[in-house]
């Protein structure tokens, strides 16, 4: 809130809002990479999905991702690398995300480095993975039509959620786990 020329006082405009008033889209780009978040954000930065924008989050490890999509249930899709913490953090993560936090709407798109075995068809259809692709893959163009779709298959007229998180008791039910030190 700041005061304006003639005395009156002008607030800033609400987080996640567009000028239509529209809220942006929440995306969750989950990488170990600080370089991926930074190239991911720049390639998205102008792209818009049903006339909303696009509002980022970031998580650093597979952990933190289940964390933030815990709090945040209003999250649309996450871009997942699937190696972070361990060698399968983005897997067991989404196992996480289906199972203990009971999100199945959000979409869950890998973005990795290279395709492993852990990712045979059935482990996509198990754990409703939208795509996967390497990230040598992705270019500006691929990344905004990848976004594109994932957010149509969340639903491009869907308003968020209020209130409708599934209830946990305890202690955090999605622990990815971590390497030996």
């Amino acid at each position: 809130m700041t005061p304006s020329g003639d005395g009156a006082i002008e607030f800033a405009s609400e987080p996640g809002a567009e000028s239509g008033g529209a809220l942006a889209w929440k995306i969750l780009i989950a990488d170990d990479d600080r370089a991926v978040h930074a190239v991911m954000r720049l390639a998205l930065a102008d792209v818009t999905v049903g006339g909303r924008a696009l509002e980022f989050r970031d998580a650093y490890g597979g952990g933190e991702a289940c964390r933030i999509l815990r709090d945040d249930i209003d999250i649309a899709l996450v871009l997942m690398d699937l190696v972070m913490e361990g060698e399968r953090s983005g897997i067991e993560a989404a196992r996480a995300i289906r199972g203990p936090l009971g999100n199945a709407r959000v979409r869950i798109v890998l973005c990795t480095g290279d395709i492993q075995t852990e990712l045979r068809a059935g482990t996509m259809a198990e754990l409703d993975l939208t795509e996967c692709w390497q990230k040598t893959e992705l270019t500006a163009r691929r990344l905004s039509a990848i976004v594109h779709n994932a957010l149509g298959r969340y639903g491009a007229s869907a308003a968020p959620r209020q209130g409708s998180r599934r209830a946990t008791t305890g202690t955090f039910p999605c622990m990815v786990p971590q390497p030996a030190a």
